[in-house]
């Protein structure tokens, strides 16, 4: 095994271990450094670039590395094996692309005005918003001697009478924690359910001195950028928001790119983890301690994605989807929980995916073509969403038609010299004074 080493202008260096013949980009990726491959490693972007510090190793000469920079050392890593112990340097511009996590104060005027205006536009066009959790309460007869009814049959019986429907299920993680709970209030106790036409499932029982949390959980999942909300779903307060780099960047900018990564040997763990370990737990953790809840009082979430960061979210083998009949394994899906994918909520929360249309029209715009109300109007309108993966849906009351096209890669610089992501360094506004006629600029980050 050789020795590889990643050195940073800032920050430890990260070392790690690799076969001879490895590609020092897929080492750089087992060990979460944070080299930039819009391409995936098909060496047509040039943005992979390292310098060799000391050692060897085997690199093709490519068109993006002049020689008077192979000459000093850089180096394309998706192109370049390794064949020995290795030091390499990683520009800055490779660590500017982990995007920071955001953790949002929502108690400002304006974020709580967006929130109940869409609430108030959905609900004028007669769309009903209905919740089905709820917090009850019981009480039991303490058992006796005479009375040796076991603690399950007690408490089913308890929520049969206080919400009139005959099919309780109890789970084993409230089972667990049922004995102590009941002795420790007298056999009083709140319980955190979902009541629906049918059935009544218990999601947690709490003494009735606890104070009672019935989180929800909001994610946008997009291809480079993924936000969230935790909700309070008894009163509708929004808690606590995030946003986060999507950790499956380094596998490729695009979702074809990823597609083709998660068809490699343990591809879909990996991008499974990216998303899943890497950055919707971390998010969760810095929410909820935001909020001052703990993640196990997320009783619910649900999730809007593409097409395929859905199917890549849920280890779902997306291969299907780049190849002619373009066909996914799902649009929609109703059976999928926390535990499932090891989403760091409440393990029984049951996850809602957003529907999909079409095999990159995904249910992110389903969830934009929702509340922008346009199903609603009788004059045509346009919704865009100008991500990663671009997303248009035009229409009315009467008619919908959607698209899709790589709408990131265009002017992130998937083919081209100049092009970045909306990153520490990026221009975002120009000015120029129409008295001097002098040019200024802002950049992300408050640099320059």
């Amino acid at each position: 095994m050789a020795k590889v080493t990643f050195r940073f202008e800032e920050g430890e260096p990260v070392v790690t271990y690799a076969t001879e013949g490895e590609r020092l980009l897929e080492v750089a990726q087992k060990s979460n450094v944070p080299i930039d491959a819009p391409c995936s490693g098909n060496a047509s972007c040039g943005k992979c670039r390292v310098r060799l510090v000391s050692g060897e190793l085997d690199s093709k000469i490519t068109r993006h590395i002049s020689e008077e920079e192979y000459q000093n050392g850089w180096r394309l890593a998706c192109v370049s094996t390794v064949k020995g112990d290795v030091e390499v340097e990683v520009p800055d511009i490779a660590s500017a692309y982990r995007s920071r996590m955001k953790v949002a104060d929502l108690s400002s005027p304006s974020e709580i005005a967006i929130f109940e205006d869409t609430k108030k536009k959905i609900t004028d066009a007669g769309l009903e918003l209905k919740n089905s959790m709820q917090v009850i309460t019981i009480s039991m007869e303490e058992p006796t001697l005479d009375d040796t009814m076991p603690d399950n049959e007690r408490v089913t019986w308890a929520v049969q009478a206080a919400t009139g429907l005959e099919r309780v299920r109890i789970p084993y993680s409230v089972l667990k924690k049922m004995p102590d709970v009941l002795r420790e209030s007298h056999f009083q106790a709140q319980c955190v359910v979902r009541v629906t036409a049918n059935d009544v499932f218990l999601y947690d029982m709490l003494p009735m001195e606890a104070k009672a949390v019935v989180g929800g959980l909001v994610v946008d999942i997009g291809t480079t950028t993924v936000s969230a909300l935790i909700v309070d779903m008894l009163s509708g307060e929004i808690l606590a928001k995030a946003s986060s780099g999507n950790g499956q960047i380094r596998y490729g900018a695009d979702v074809i790119n990823r597609i083709i990564e998660s068809q490699k040997p343990g591809g879909h763990e990996r991008l499974q983890n990216a998303i899943i370990k890497e950055t919707l737990n971390p998010m969760i953790s810095n929410m909820c301690r935001a909020a001052k809840i703990s993640s196990q009082q997320i009783y619910r979430a649900a999730i809007a994605g593409n097409t395929t960061m859905e199917h890549l979210m849920m280890g779902i083998n997306a291969d299907p989807l780049r190849m002619e009949p373009y066909i996914p394994a799902f649009f929609k899906t109703n059976s999928l929980f926390a535990s499932d994918v090891n989403l760091a909520i409440h393990p029984d929360a049951h996850i809602i995916l957003a529907p999909n249309i079409g095999s990159y029209v995904g249910g992110d715009i389903t969830a934009g073509a929702l509340v922008s109300m346009i199903w609603n109007r009788p004059e045509m309108s346009l919704f865009i969403d100008l991500g990663t993966n671009g997303e248009l849906a035009f229409g009315n009351s009467d008619f919908m038609v959607s698209c899709a096209c790589s709408a990131g890669p265009a002017f992130e610089g998937g083919d081209i010299s100049c092009g970045m992501r909306a990153t520490d360094g990026a221009i975002e506004k120009c000015t120029i004074d129409p008295e001097t006629m002098e040019p200024s600029y802002h950049v992300i980050g408050d640099e320059g």
